[in-house]
């Protein structure tokens, strides 16, 4: 196969690849660190000490994040920017020196090679990605490149079509994940900058791939499946992308299917994101801003114009008619007691309530679970991402149940059965009413264990009701403790007629119990001994304590309960 990247519409769009890249402040700075200082930045990770690209297999994190995008090239970007600006031939130098030594270590080595990121499903597409754009950046734009581009066109075109040939087995393909989604796109791009026979038939795999991605990814309520805001958004923008980039290669009708899925899409996305512009830290969601990018695909439609209000805190779009929304087969329940101007943007209630997951990818076990945002600041809390390693204590809790807002069972637990806990739950009634919505949920994804959760907003009187009702199938007894977890900022004091959630800027919660009572009330904070009791993680790498309020009801076989909070705000 011969490496070729001159067609007219390739060029356009990875012309505006590459220009992206050089116009992101952030590239030309780890660029620098690198070149200037020695220092490799891997975001969201800190500086460690350059090493010459001599060790792919390091960890100088313990994190297998930092090795996924060392090992996917996450470096070339900043080195292309850097360039770009200074004219420095070192960066393009070790860009060079850095490929080519991965390559004669992976590529062109005979050694049986076991490291996870050398051929990681979504790293080797993002890898090939970054050879892509690195050679093309080198041949249309580094001048010195006579004597050097004849060897590295040789090599990147094996390496490439070696990836192509990775990409394109069904055994290493994931499908109906993002991971698959953007195998595919990448198995798009090698068809169209590689030439020859096998180009052809990768490119009608990718196509097919595609679609069928399309097909599995979004609900009907164009809700992504993989129970993250974050991911959501990441999915949607990959497909905008896709079909704006290879539109000259893809079907018509994948776009048209498309269409019929954005609106919605966009719909969910204005909803999600909190007062105060970030997206919430639900399942693996870091609690951050989010970027517009769908301007360009869907400027004239209201719903952009909406979620753009939400996006820019309403300096900017058109806002929303409609406060509630439910969306009975994703699992998802968001309302707010109404939209702001700008300059009072962060102050309604927002409340998340997610009744159940779609897929296992992504998955935290926060069937039921309830966030509440409001009065510029959080009050009932999700646990968030922290990180992706599963040996670590903080992430196996914060995926866990103790880590949400739910109810915990002595003696009761999941199927041994993955696949159980993603069919046993439903919304069996709603309402988006204005001034009352409600949602109610069935939820049996604990074997012997039949919940039922009711959860009620006045937004008139910013009141929220949580009326749990639980029942033991089998009829044993056992204790239950429902929790509700607070930031730490947040002062508890209990009395028999409720307990007050109260914040130095002068805002309560009040929360009353009434229908069964707890036999005991206990808060806890933070990190216990080698116990995680409550703490928040919300962005990577990082968390804080928290605590957490347990109600907790002795021997219990039925139990029905109300709680109901009340945000008493000084504004």
């Amino acid at each position: 196969m011969q490496l070729s990247c001159y067609s007219n519409d390739f060029d356009n769009f990875i012309k505006a690849k590459i220009l992206q890249i050089i116009k992101t402040p952030a590239n030309f700075d780890l660029g620098s660190k690198l070149v200037l200082h020695q220092e490799l930045v891997l975001p969201p990770f800190p500086s460690t000490t350059f090493n010459h690209f001599s060790d792919w297999e390091c960890n100088p994190f313990g994190n297998r994040s930092w090795q996924w995008k060392l090992n996917w090239f996450a470096f070339i970007p900043g080195l292309i920017a850097y360039f770009d600006k200074s004219k420095d031939d070192m960066a393009i130098q070790l860009a060079v020196k850095g490929i080519k030594n991965w390559i004669t270590r992976y590529i062109y080595s005979d050694k049986n090679h076991t490291f996870e990121f050398i051929w990681h499903d979504h790293g080797t597409a993002l890898r090939a990605e970054q050879l892509v754009l690195f050679y093309y950046y080198y041949q249309q734009y580094y001048t010195k490149q006579s004597t050097q581009l004849e060897s590295l066109t040789e090599v990147l075109q094996d390496t490439l079509e070696i990836h192509g040939e990775k990409l394109s087995s069904e055994v290493f393909y994931s499908s109906n994940t993002n991971h698959g989604l953007e195998q595919s796109r990448v198995l798009l791009l090698l068809s169209i900058v590689l030439k020859g026979p096998k180009a052809t038939v990768w490119r009608q795999l990718a196509i097919e791939r595609i679609s069928n991605e399309l097909k599995h990814a979004f609900t009907d309520e164009g809700i992504h499946v993989e129970n993250s805001p974050a991911y959501h958004i990441f999915v949607f923008k990959v497909f905008i992308n896709i079909l704006h980039q290879y539109k000259n290669y893809l079907p018509e009708n994948l776009n048209n299917k498309f269409s019929k899925i954005s609106e919605k899409a966009l719909i969910f996305i204005t909803h999600i994101i909190r007062p105060d512009g970030n997206l919430p830290p639900v399942g693996d969601t870091e609690q951050l801003t989010s970027t517009d990018g769908y301007f360009h695909a869907y400027k004239d439609k209201e719903q952009y114009k909406n979620t753009l209000y939400s996006l820019r805190m309403g300096k900017q779009g058109l806002k929303p008619t409609v406060n509630n929304r439910v969306f009975p087969l994703s699992g998802y329940s968001i309302f707010r007691n109404f939209w702001p101007s700008q300059e009072h943007y962060d102050y309604p209630l927002h409340i998340i309530i997610k009744t159940g997951s779609l897929s296992h990818y992504h998955y935290h076990k926060d069937e039921g679970h309830i966030s509440v945002f409001g009065a510029g600041e959080d009050w009932l809390i999700d646990s968030g991402l922290y990180n992706y390693n599963e040996d670590s204590d903080m992430r196996r809790y914060v995926r866990s149940r103790q880590a949400h807002n739910v109810v915990l069972f002595t003696d009761s637990d999941y199927s041994p059965d993955k696949n159980h806990r993603l069919s046993n739950w439903r919304i069996t009634n709603y309402s988006e009413n204005d001034s009352n919505p409600f949602v109610d949920m069935e939820i049996n994804v604990i074997e012997n264990i039949h919940q039922r959760r009711i959860v009620n907003f006045n937004a008139l009187t910013s009141e929220l009701s949580i009326n749990d009702f639980i029942s033991s199938n089998n009829g044993n007894e056992e204790d239950m403790i429902i929790q509700w977890h607070f930031p730490e900022d947040k002062k508890i004091d209990i009395t028999e007629e409720e307990i007050s959630i109260s914040s130095t800027t002068g805002n309560k919660m009040t929360l009353k119990i009434t229908g069964d009572k707890p036999d005991k009330i206990d808060v806890i904070k933070g990190i216990i001994g080698d116990t995680i009791y409550s703490c928040q993680s919300c962005t990577s790498n990082n968390y804080r304590p928290s605590q957490v309020i347990l109600l907790k009801f002795d021997k219990r076989n039925i139990l029905k309960t109300n709680c109901k909070f009340t945000l008493e705000s000084y504004h």
